[in-house]
C-alpha cells in the first residue's frame, strides 16, 4: 500500500519536527504555530480515545485550558502547549499508538539535525563561509 499524505509517517513527523523548533525559538513561541500543533496533537490522542467527538471535546478542552492559563497566568502558553504536545507524544507512543511513535521520531530527528552543525551535514560549504568575509576558513 502506499501512503498518502494523510498517513501518520508524514503528519506526525513533520508535527513532531515543527514541535521541536518551536521549542528552541526565543520567546514568545509564535502562537498561531503553537496552536495548530497542538490541537492537531489533541485531536489525535482523542481520536485514538474515542473517535471523533471526543477529538473535537480535546481540542476544546485545549482551547479552554490554553485561554485560562493565559488570562489567569499571563505565561507563554504557546511555549507550555509545546510541552505538553511532547508530554502526549510520549504517552501515545508508550501505549503503541503509531501516531505517538510518528511524533517522537519527528521530534528527535529534527532535534539531531538541530545539535548538528550546517557545514556537518554539507549543507553550507567553505566557499560559503569565505564569500562571507570569514576569513577563519583556507
Amino acid at each position: 500500500m502506499t501512503p498518502h499524505l494523510g498517513c501518520p509517517a508524514y503528519g506526525g513527523k513533520l508535527t513532531g519536527g515543527v514541535t521541536v523548533a518551536l521549542l528552541a525559538t526565543p520567546s514568545p513561541v509564535p502562537g498561531a504555530a503553537a496552536r495548530v500543533v497542538g490541537y492537531y496533537v489533541a485531536a489525535l490522542a482523542g481520536w485514538g480515545v474515542g473517535g471523533a467527538i471526543t477529538a473535537a471535546a480535546a481540542c476544546l478542552s485545549a482551547y479552554v485550558l490554553e485561554a485560562t492559563l493565559w488570562r489567569l497566568t499571563g505565561l507563554d502558553v504557546a511555549r507550555l502547549g509545546c510541552v505538553a504536545v511532547v508530554t502526549c507524544a510520549a504517552g501515545m507512543a508508550a501505549v503503541g499508538d503509531l501516531h505517538g511513535i510518528s511524533l517522537v521520531s519527528g521530534m528527535v530527528t529534527m532535534l539531531a539535525l538541530m545539535l548538528v552543525p550546517l557545514r556537518a551535514r554539507g549543507l553550507v560549504s567553505a566557499q560559503v563561509h569565505l564569500d562571507s568575509g570569514d576569513q577563519t576558513e583556507s
